[in-house]
C-alpha cells in the first residue's frame, strides 16, 4: 500500500504516523494518550513494533537495542513526508531485522527542485501539543528535518537529519468498569492515596 502526500495531509492533525496509517489493511494502532500525540504504536499482521521495520528513505529507523520505533520522538514527520510506502508480511533482509510482520517507507520530499543543476535542500520545523482525552495526558513536541543532497550524472551525496524533543505524561494504566461509569477520562498514573490506599488525595 503505498499512502500518498494528499491522503496524509487530508488526515494529518499533528498525531504520530501510525493514527495516520490506521486505515490501511491489517493494520492496527494505539496511543498512551487516546490522541495520538504522545506514545503511540502499531501492530501489521498481529506483529508489534519489534516486528516491523521502519526506514526513512531507506535508512533503517529501528533502535538497535529494542528494535522498536519511538514514534513520540518524531512529531508531525508526515508533514515531511512525500508518500508512505507498507509491505505487509515478510521482508527481505535489505528491509533490516525487524522486517517480520512489516515495512514501512517514509519517503521525504526535496521542495526546493535542483538547484544550479545539481543541488536540492529541504527543511522544516513543527510543532504539536495535546491536552490529551485522558485527565493528565498532555503532550508538547517539537521536531525538524534538514535534508541536502549533490546529484550529478555518476554521483548521488545525500544527508538527511531530523531530530524532536518532546513532554509528554504517563496515561498508561486502564480503567476499571465501576470507574468508566463515573470518570472516562480518570488516570491513575501519579495519583497519590491516602494511607489505606483507598481514596485519591492529590
Amino acid at each position: 500500500t503505498v499512502v500518498s502526500s494528499e491522503e496524509l495531509q487530508r488526515n494529518n492533525y499533528g498525531q504520530n504516523i501510525p493514527f495516520l496509517l490506521g486505515g490501511t489493511p491489517s493494520l492496527v494502532f494505539t496511543s498512551d494518550d487516546g490522541t495520538g500525540y504522545g506514545y503511540s504504536y502499531m501492530r501489521i499482521r498481529g506483529s508489534d513494533a519489534t516486528r516491523v521495520n521502519v526506514t526513512i528513505n531507506d535508512v533503517p529507523l529501528n533502535d538497535a537495542e529494542s528494535q522498536s520505533v519511538f514514534w513520540v520522538n518524531m512529531p508531525n514527520i508526515a508533514a515531511s513526508a512525500d508518500d508512505i510506502q507498507i509491505q505487509r508480511g515478510a521482508g527481505t533482509s535489505t528491509n533490516g531485522a525487524a522486517a517480520f510482520g512489516g515495512s514501512v517507507n517514509i519517503r521525504t520530499s526535496l521542495p526546493s527542485g535542483l538547484l544550479n543543476d545539481h543541488y536540492e535542500l529541504s527543511g522544516r520545523f513543527s510543532r504539536a501539543y495535546s491536552d490529551g482525552y485522558i485527565d493528565r495526558a498532555s503532550s508538547d513536541m517539537s521536531s525538524y528535518f534538514l535534508s541536502g543532497g549533490y546529484y550529478d550524472n555518476r554521483t548521488t551525496i545525500k544527508v538527511l537529519g531530523f531530530g524532536g524533543k518532546q513532554t509528554t505524561y504517563q496515561a498508561w494504566n486502564g480503567v476499571d468498569a465501576e470507574t468508566m461509569k463515573t470518570n472516562r477520562r480518570f488516570n491513575s498514573c501519579g495519583a497519590i492515596y491516602d494511607e489505606n490506599w483507598e481514596k485519591i488525595i492529590g
